[in-house]
Order: structure tokens, then C-alpha cells, then sequence
């Protein structure tokens, strides 16, 4: 098999794998209460993620949508966990749109902050798009495997 076979099998994989995490976090969620903070005001609803991986080197380019549903007024203010490029790991973000239309943003403390143009009213749907790269710093490992062949591991 080919380098791009592998390559695109690998993708596939990932994304399906990505798929089956999301779904099984969520279940998971119902079943035990945890003790993460939650951002009042904001339900999360469906991630989607978009990655490139490459022979290359370990770096990744990303693309992430995430839905929400705003369930009180006055949110002015979207949060979500991504570890920022420190040294050699995490991830530089290029861009973030809300609802197609570009956003501001702060990423701090592996916290990314959006504002959106305008302040979501309570009871409507937001999705906002962010588009990073950089080199994993936990949950996906890309090495090479004991045969010299590389491969991406997905750690939860």
C-alpha cells in the first residue's frame, strides 16, 4: 500500500474515531457528573473536526466547527479548552468566524475566548469555526511505530 493509501486510511480512521469519541463523551456525560466548569449561558451541541496530517513532520493543520445552543441572555463571550503553542507543542490559531462572520478572539492559559460580532440572543443557535496548526500536546501522538512506518494514536 502507498504512502497516500495509508495516509487517506489514516484520516478516515481518525475522523471516524473523533466521530465515536464526541458521541461517546456525551453519552458518558449523562451517566456520571463530572467536576469540569461549565460556561453558563452556552450548550454545547456537535463538534466537528477537520485535520491534516502529514509525512512530513508532527505538526497538524486543524479546522474545528462547534454548534451551541445560547440558553440565557446576556452571553457575550464563547470558551472553549485548546492548548496554546508553547515550545515545541499546542496550537497557534489563525482564524475564528461565528455564523460565517469573523470573531475576535483571546487564547490565553489553553483557553480560547471568542466574541462574536454581534452578542447571540438567548435561545438561538451559534456555530463558530476555528482554524489552527501546530503540534499536538496530548490526545493525538504521531510517531514512528517500531517499523519505522508513521501512525497517529488517538489518547484519551
Amino acid at each position: 500500500m502507498c504512502a497516500n493509501h495509508i495516509l487517506t486510511a489514516m484520516r478516515r480512521y481518525l475522523i471516524a474515531t473523533l466521530t465515536l469519541l464526541t458521541v461517546g463523551l456525551s453519552t458518558a456525560h449523562r451517566l456520571a457528573a463530572d467536576t469540569y466548569p461549565r460556561q453558563p449561558g452556552v450548550d454545547v451541541v456537535h463538534y466537528v473536526f477537520r485535520l491534516t496530517l502529514s509525512d512530513a513532520s508532527n505538526e497538524i493543520a486543524g479546522e474545528s466547527t462547534v454548534s451551541m445552543r445560547v440558553t440565557a441572555a446576556g452571553v457575550k463571550e464563547l470558551a472553549l479548552d485548546l492548548v496554546k503553542a508553547a515550545a515545541d507543542k499546542g496550537m497557534t490559531v489563525s482564524s475564528v468566524t461565528c455564523g460565517g462572520a469573523n470573531a475576535t478572539f483571546v487564547h490565553e492559559a489553553d483557553r480560547l475566548r471568542i466574541t462574536p460580532a454581534a452578542p447571540p440572543a438567548a435561545g438561538t443557535d451559534v456555530s463558530c469555526t476555528t482554524t489552527y496548526r501546530g503540534v499536538p500536546a496530548g490526545g493525538l501522538r504521531i510517531i514512528n511505530n517500531i517499523h519505522g512506518e508513521r501512525t497517529a494514536t488517538l489518547f484519551i
